[in-house]
């Protein structure tokens, strides 16, 4: 009887376009994604906010970049995490399916 009240308090949200307004900046910097051509690989560029490059990665898979990417400490909020590891499942796909990519733009 208890787990069919818990069942009925479930909150449902349709959620159907992101606002920009949502959207929060990360302090700690930003990142530009492309594939790199020439290496076959996905690349990573975390630059500061004034635009100073301080660290390129490279990597095959998306898992494992972002999570090195956090275990650098270069994601200060949740948004920008979710972002990043978005931006690079979609970055692989066009890899792997030999696409165009553009950082922010639909495959």
């Amino acid at each position: 009887m208890l787990l069919y009240l818990l069942l009925l308090m479930v909150e449902e949200i349709i959620v159907n376009s992101r606002k920009k307004s949502d959207w929060q900046k990360d302090e700690s910097g930003y990142f530009l994604i492309r594939i790199n051509k020439e290496k076959h690989l996905l690349e990573v560029q975390f630059r500061t906010p004034n635009k100073q490059l301080v660290v390129n990665f490279y990597g095959s898979c998306p898992e494992d970049l972002y999570y090195k990417i956090i275990s650098k400490g270069l994601v200060s909020n949740l948004q920008h995490a979710a972002y990043l590891g978005s931006e690079l499942q979609k970055a692989f796909i066009a890899l792997k399916q030999r696409k165009k990519y553009v950082q922010d733009d639909e495959l």
